[in-house]
């Protein structure tokens, strides 16, 4: 029989997160939530691991204390990196069950506010916020059971002075990652549902443009092990989140990123060539920085003679000429131009002597070599005189 409530209960309380959870606008914007059927897996005995004890917040109402992130550890939540090594290498422990990312102490907010209130203060995890007595019986401690998560736990959080009722959850931070876990263990034989208001969710630097997660008010707490875990929109579900992923449209389990610009080789418009901005003037896809022809739009690069420009822009088809010079301005370079200083955008050539008919003083008789004795403007070639 007790089996059989315990399963009703769990349905009840996943009923009761699909409601609350899809009335949450950031869900749909940044961080998805999962409640966890093998909750118990989540939860980590802290005895195992030689956690450190948060003693300030262990011992005192109303209380908070900074919390070094351990060296090398480092994770991201809403776009923002955190941890060892960066300008935010530690986090700040309330008494009142939440923990702040702000660089600033928050103060400890014993009197919990919706999620979804327009006031809740920024960057704060919170697995159960509300007015907590640690110091009425119960610890706080932060361990690491692996190299790759970071927990912080409210041990023992007596829920009714006097009874042995007790609550024990964990946030788990993991490792180059944006998932956030909160796991729970409910000791509360008397008890149905928690006897304070709480609030259980997360906020981002900027609550006011969505960046918040509402799951309930504490109340929907009524198993003995379970969890929720937040995770981070994945628009290619190729396992990177997107504020991490440096190809948000393509699956890249990979992450390649050869010219280490951000963007990765799969999405990136130059992909041999830095340049975080993927500028690209003519809209043909490859960007500018690699373009041979930046302004002119040639999604085929084709470039006969291997200079740097492409067909589409070059002013000698077949002929290398990186400087491009055209002294005559008619569009054919200097290096391939049959009259290099007299315009001649047709390039008229009626002997088919090499020399433009513009400039050729016989242009009915081939002579390449253009030869005027008697300096009279008519080439030897033609000349009668």
């Amino acid at each position: 029989m007790d089996h059989l409530a315990r399963r009703l209960s769990f349905y009840a309380f996943f009923l009761s997160f699909l409601l609350l959870t899809a009335s949450s606008q950031a869900i749909a914007q940044s961080y998805s939530t999962v409640i966890e059927s093998d909750a118990f897996k989540l939860w980590f005995d802290h005895d195992q691991f030689a956690p450190s004890k948060a003693n300030t917040v262990s011992e005192c109402d109303n209380c908070t204390q900074s919390v070094s992130f351990p060296e090398g550890f480092q994770f991201r939540f809403y776009s923002e990196l955190y941890g060892s090594g960066t300008s935010q290498s530690s986090l700040w422990v309330s008494s009142n069950g939440f923990v702040s990312l702000n660089s600033s102490n928050p103060g400890a907010s014993p009197s919990s506010e919706s999620i979804d209130s327009q006031s809740v203060p920024p960057k704060i995890l919170a697995p159960l916020w509300g007015d907590l007595k640690p110091q009425l019986g119960g610890d706080i401690f932060y361990f690491s059971p692996t190299p790759n998560i970071f927990v912080i736990e409210f041990s023992k959080i007596k829920l009714t002075p006097g009874l042995d009722d007790y609550i024990d959850f964990q946030i788990g931070l993991h490792k180059n990652s944006d998932k956030i876990t909160y796991a729970y263990r409910l000791r509360a034989p008397s008890l149905k549902s928690l006897p304070f208001s709480a609030s259980i969710g997360m906020t981002g630097d900027d609550p006011k443009k969505g960046q918040k997660v509402s799951i309930c008010d504490g109340n929907c707490i009524s198993q003995e092990y379970y969890g929720v875990s937040f995770v981070p929109a994945d628009a290619d579900s190729d396992g990177f989140s997107d504020y991490s992923d440096n190809c948000k449209d393509k699956a890249n389990h990979d992450q390649v990123d050869a010219d280490f610009d951000g963007v990765g080789d799969l999405c990136d418009n130059c992909p041999q060539q830095s340049n975080s901005d993927q500028a690209d003037s003519d809209s043909d896809r490859t960007g500018d920085a690699c373009d041979n022809c930046a302004s002119t739009a040639n999604s085929d690069q084709e470039n006969w003679d291997n200079d740097q420009y492409g067909n589409a822009c070059d002013n000698c088809l077949n002929v290398a000429n990186n400087d491009q010079t055209d002294t005559d301005s008619d569009a054919h370079g200097d290096v391939c131009d049959n009259c290099p200083s007299v315009a001649n955008s047709e390039q008229n050539d009626s002997d088919d002597d090499s020399v433009g008919d513009a400039c050729d003083n016989c242009p009915e008789a081939a002579n390449t070599e253009q030869t005027d004795a008697n300096s009279n403007g008519v080439g030897d070639a033609c000349d009668e005189n």
